[in-house]
């Protein structure tokens, strides 16, 4: 974990270097070598989460305790950019996604606070959620992955 500001220059470059990896690499060998998801695979049950921060919870299928999360949205007041909601973030492709909201964490460590967090990620996952439900969650990974990378640059 790198604590210096990357500039917009530097972040760029990275978030490209991400996008070739994203592109022309084996994301799911990558992401299950992953030593933060592997941590989250070793208490991981299907129906479970695999992520989950900022209100958003990401899984490969729902469960009687998710459905109650996203069933129970609290009434917030926040000056968030986006609708102040729960998230949750059913797809086949969980722990990719999972890896790469890990990568994006990263990269904007220095970007994101505790308030534009819940938009950074709301966002991210809204992103995930309205191309799972556009494609019934037939997407690639990499179609996936791609687009909600995209969505993040305008954190630059």
């Amino acid at each position: 974990m790198n604590n210096t500001k990357l500039s917009n220059d530097e972040l760029i470059s990275k978030l490209n270097s991400l996008r070739d990896t994203i592109l022309n690499d084996n994301i799911k060998k990558i992401a299950r070598e992953n030593d933060e998801i592997q941590f989250l695979l070793s208490d991981y049950k299907k129906g479970k989460s695999i992520w989950g921060g900022a209100d958003v919870i990401i899984a490969e299928k729902t469960s009687k305790d998710l459905k109650n999360w996203i069933g129970n949205q609290p009434l917030v007041i926040s000056f968030q950019a986006s609708e102040p909601m729960r998230r949750l973030v059913i797809t086949q492709h969980a722990i990719e996604l999972s890896w790469l909201f890990i990568q994006l964490r990263e990269l904007y460590r220095n970007r994101i606070d505790y308030l534009s967090k819940y938009d950074f990620y709301g966002e991210l996952a809204q992103k995930a959620i309205d191309i799972i439900q556009e494609t019934e969650d037939e997407c690639s990974y990499r179609e996936l992955l791609f687009e909600v990378l995209r969505l993040s640059k305008i954190y630059i």
